[in-house]
């Protein structure tokens, strides 16, 4: 066979693999379904390990949020200790200073009354 005598290269691929040919491709939904298998062949262990990855994030996140809410609790729960005990503190001063008043005021009261042994002895 001669350069002249061969076929055109179209109909000699269509000869050799028929298969090729257009009237022989997958339907369109069978290619996405192939694609689909292909990326999972590719990249299927990775992206299952970033899954994990993001939920053991997901689930570190929530224990830390659980034991955030847990220390602010017990934070408001000391600074109500705390204000009840300044309440405490600011009370008792209070009447401290008021019992130290009325005191200082009876012997003001004393002092100033004329003595009754001082006036009969001038």
């Amino acid at each position: 066979m001669t350069f002249d005598e061969s076929p055109a290269p179209i109909e000699y691929m269509q000869n050799m693999a028929p298969d090729m040919t257009p009237a022989a491709s997958p339907a369109p939904d069978a290619d996405v379904g192939t694609i689909e298998q292909v990326r999972e062949l590719l990249f299927g262990s990775a992206r299952r390990d970033t899954d994990q990855r993001i939920q053991e994030l997901n689930e570190a996140v929530n224990s830390l949020r659980a034991d955030m809410m847990l220390l602010f609790a017990d934070l408001e729960a000391r600074m109500a200790d705390g204000d009840a005990a300044v309440e405490r503190r600011h009370l008792s001063a209070t009447q401290g200073i008021g019992s130290a008043i009325a005191s200082l005021g009876a012997q003001i009261l004393k002092i100033s009354e004329p003595n009754v042994s001082d006036t009969s002895g001038e």
